[in-house]
């Protein structure tokens, strides 16, 4: 669907942390995940969706962010080691959702981890109840 906005590149893709075909619960809200990362086996519809990772999103996009927002409903530590190399090179600011819970784990310390493992300066927030994590590179100042 055309939404006449200059700045958006939409993209019939899922970012996971590896490219090729991913099974992706279709129930359209916030279950709506990557079968792997959030099984609701038996309760939702599961279709398969092509997956490319960070690095292959940016490349046929053919930018780098400044900036990205990702919400990817559990799959966040995923994308992020999926794309450890990129990051080291490639040094974007970043605002992720870091409220799903994982092995019962909510994901924002792993996020954390891996984003401090790539040289970036992060930390969690609760923004309207929600764990939101950011992420500067620690070559940057605030």
């Amino acid at each position: 669907k055309e939404l006449a906005l200059a700045n958006v590149d939409v993209r019939d893709v899922a970012v996971a942390g590896s490219s090729g075909r991913l099974r992706f619960n279709s129930e359209g809200s916030l279950g709506a995940a990557l079968s792997h990362v959030v099984s609701r086996a038996g309760l939702v519809e599961t279709i398969e969706v092509t997956a490319v990772t960070l690095p292959g999103a940016c490349e046929a996009a053919g930018r780098i962010p400044d900036f990205i927002k990702m919400d990817v409903e559990g799959a966040e530590e995923e994308v992020l080691v999926g794309a450890r190399d990129w990051l080291l090179e490639h040094r974007p600011r970043w605002v992720i959702d870091t409220h799903h819970r994982i092995g019962g784990k909510f994901t924002d310390a792993a996020v954390e981890r891996v984003l401090a493992e790539c040289r970036y300066r992060a930390w969690t927030e609760l923004v309207g109840g929600f764990r939101t994590t950011f992420a500067v590179p620690e070559e940057t100042q605030p």
